[in-house]
């Protein structure tokens, strides 16, 4: 009977405590994924696929936070369809860009709003909420507007620089971390804030893609 009892406890425990998603890791696309030029074509960055797999196998989200044109497409749909038409003839490597491997691509809906514009990162957060965030990149000015928004880092210096353990990342994210969610996860008005001037009454959407 006591036996009983403490697994009908320990069911309901399971049943009513909340679960805790998994943090995200979000990558710059150019020199940090992919290297190389439209000329030439591009390459994976050494070792970006190992840490990717790595990251699946400990749990987190991956996404890409990208700036990308806004002569891409006049909506979000376009923008990433033209993004993945523009990789698939240039890539020079023996299998396709792995898309299904990143749960969210956030693209810029206009130039203006292109990193180190805090637009981006924010929607980023919005996917994210309520868990972490950590943002992996070669350019200080968007590492430095991440982190003001709260976000962990990852300085990648470049493309031959050691990628982090998994286990440094969840040690960034414990010591940086610092963004306070509203409890029910609704970032609007913090994005509305963040908007400029211009776009201050007719409002911008964000621009995530789910590949």
């Amino acid at each position: 009977m006591f036996r009983l009892i403490t697994l009908l406890w320990s069911s309901l425990i399971c049943l009513t405590t909340p679960v805790r998603a998994a943090d995200w890791v979000y990558f710059d696309l150019g020199e940090v994924i992919l290297t190389g030029s439209p000329a030439s074509g591009y390459t994976f960055v050494a070792g970006v696929i190992d840490e990717i797999t790595q990251l699946h196998q400990a749990g987190y989200q991956v996404g890409i936070i990208s700036n990308t044109p806004e002569a891409w497409g006049a909506d979000c749909h376009a923008k990433f369809t033209f993004l993945q038409n523009f990789i698939a003839p240039r890539l020079k490597e023996p299998v396709v860009f792995p898309w299904n491997d990143f749960s969210k691509v956030v693209q810029p809906p206009f130039d203006r709003y292109r990193k180190p514009q805090a637009f981006m990162f924010l929607q980023g957060l919005v996917q994210a909420c309520p868990n972490r965030a950590l943002y992996i990149s070669e350019t200080r000015s968007e590492l430095d507007a991440a982190k003001k928004l709260g976000y962990a880092t990852f300085f990648k210096a470049d493309k031959s620089a050691p990628w982090p353990k998994v286990a440094e990342l969840s040690h960034l994210l414990d010591e940086q971390f610092s963004f306070t969610y509203p409890s029910n996860c609704d970032l609007t008005p913090i994005l509305a804030a963040s908007l400029l001037e211009q776009d201050r009454s007719s409002g911008v959407a964000g621009c995530v893609s789910t590949p």
